[in-house]
């Protein structure tokens, strides 16, 4: 049943979908290049990421904080990649493994970059997954396109005990409150350019 509260919390999130846009429109690209490299180093001194054997990322769209250092460093220390692979009609991720940047990608909707083909990777070997978002707030609430893709993907069962699910993104996208509704997932740990955002529910990174 669609109570009162669950069309409240959906209106908000427009509103807040709009104005993050907005935020993310007035960056210029090399203060985001600097932004970027600057949160990936904070993932990479993470513990989370050292203890992962396979660490899933984004392939970033050109508004997304670029994640693509993290990925090089993970293949650096021999780890396993996978990015998201998109089944578009029945709205559902697929974690395929990306064995160098050099692999061929290819965008089938909404400007998303995919892997164009490969191995699918076992929920139950991920053992770190990076998430973009619109916005995210100090409780591990995300605001994502609205397409619910990560909510569904990370509300899956059959991932490890021991993965973290680590929100990415710039410290500009850290808001007060985002609202939630039932099917929404809280992370793990939130991760900027600025601030490692441990919350106090989920694991340390």
């Amino acid at each position: 049943m669609v109570t009162a509260s669950m069309i409240d919390a959906a209106e908000m999130k427009r509103g807040m979908r709009t104005e993050a846009r907005r935020t993310l429109a007035e960056l210029d690209a090399h203060t985001a290049h600097l932004l970027s490299v600057s949160a990936c180093n904070r993932i990479i001194n993470t513990d989370s990421f050292y203890s992962a054997q396979c660490v899933m990322v984004y392939l970033p769209m050109s508004d997304e904080l670029n994640i693509t250092p993290v990925a090089l460093r993970a293949f650096q220390l021999g780890k396993t990649v996978c990015a998201p692979r998109i089944d578009w009609e029945r709205k559902r991720m697929t974690p395929v493994e990306v064995r160098g940047f050099d692999d061929r990608f290819e965008i089938r909707r909404h400007e998303v970059r995919e892997p164009f083909e490969g191995i699918p990777v076992a929920l139950s070997e991920i053992e770190m997954i990076l998430v973009p978002g619109l916005a995210f707030d100090a409780s591990g609430h995300r605001l994502g396109r609205g397409g619910g893709f990560y909510d569904r993907f990370l509300a899956q069962p059959g991932f490890p005990p021991r993965m973290t699910r680590c929100g990415i993104c710039y410290d500009s996208q850290i808001v007060g409150v985002i609202p939630t509704e039932d099917h929404d997932v809280t992370l793990d740990t939130v991760i900027t350019d600025r601030r490692v955002i441990r919350i106090p529910s989920g694991k340390l990174a």
